[in-house]
């Protein structure tokens, strides 16, 4: 860490025992982010994070000293996560593995897995950024802040690729494993579809989505897609078919790309007859084949 930022802290305790610190609004912390060359905002982010995860949370009888430090921390990381930033693979790796949340609120909750996935734009998913993925998303365990929320949901979609990760129950199992067979340029081919998401919680697809979905269904092909759904949507009418939240994602975004492929709406109108065994996550598929075949009216 700068030993800039050491005067700074200094400054600030200073001015909090005071009484003349006001964080809102203060220019201190930002004014620090924008001095910074950008090659070193990387790691000063990690040197920051890994000075707030041994802060640690808010203790039960407060200490002004540890909120001003918590408090400048926190503030710092917010600062650099909304600045340009250009991270390789690796560091996006270590920012998500280093990233921690006490509270889930603010803009700097789901900043590191979009910078995850702006590093591995165009590229499949590491064995090293699951593993940072799951490191984040435990430290959100119990968090229940909208932008929590949301993270986590990201991290679980995320995650759902991870071959050493198969579902137990969901039916989703069935795409994992195989994806996991499949020659990589293929798989990777299924995967980048299915990293074409929305993040918002339940944003629906636009003109935006279709045009990025087109694209990215060129790379395996219409026949491609069509024939293996054909293959992965075989139903048994006997026993209950679970989804979870992140295989209902997958299953809405494959039954998503049909609007690409009309060909395929008469696969598609076989998830109308599966005995779900919730309603709730089988009705946001169903909704993914109404849009698909009311767009191709």
């Amino acid at each position: 860490m700068p030993s800039e930022w050491s005067a700074i802290l200094d400054s600030l305790l200073q001015r909090s025992e005071a009484g003349t610190l006001h964080f809102l609004g203060d220019p201190t912390i930002a004014d620090f982010v924008q001095s910074l060359p950008g090659p070193e905002r990387i790691p000063v982010l990690l040197a920051a994070y890994a000075r707030y995860r041994e802060l640690g949370p808010a203790p039960a009888e407060f200490c002004s000293r540890h909120y001003l430090q918590s408090s400048a921390h926190s503030i710092l990381i917010s600062q650099i996560l909304s600045t340009p930033l250009a991270p390789s693979e690796a560091d996006a790796c270590a920012i998500l593995r280093a990233s921690v949340q006490y509270c889930g609120h603010g803009r700097d909750v789901v900043a590191p897995i979009r910078l995850a996935e702006q590093a591995f734009a165009n590229r499949p998913y590491s064995e090293a950024l699951f593993d940072a993925a799951w490191a984040y998303r435990q430290t959100l365990h119990g968090l229940t802040a909208i932008q929590a929320k949301l993270a986590k949901q990201e991290l679980d979609w995320m995650l759902w690729h991870d071959p050493r990760r198969i579902e137990r129950k969901c039916w989703s199992r069935t795409l994992q494993m195989s994806l996991a067979k499949m020659q990589r340029a293929e798989a990777f081919a299924w995967q980048w579809m299915l990293r074409h998401t929305t993040h918002g919680l339940n944003s629906c697809r636009g003109k935006a989505w279709l045009m990025e979905a087109e694209r990215r269904l060129a790379n395996l092909g219409t026949e491609r897609y069509r024939d293996q759904m054909d293959q992965w949507f075989v139903f048994s009418g006997k026993t209950p078919i679970r989804l979870n939240p992140a295989g209902s994602n997958m299953l809405r975004l494959l039954a998503s790309y049909g609007i690409l492929a009309p060909g395929v709406i008469p696969v598609l109108c076989r998830l109308r007859s599966v005995n779900w065994a919730r309603r709730d996550t089988a009705n946001k598929v169903l909704e993914a084949v109404a849009w698909v075949e009311q767009s191709a009216q």
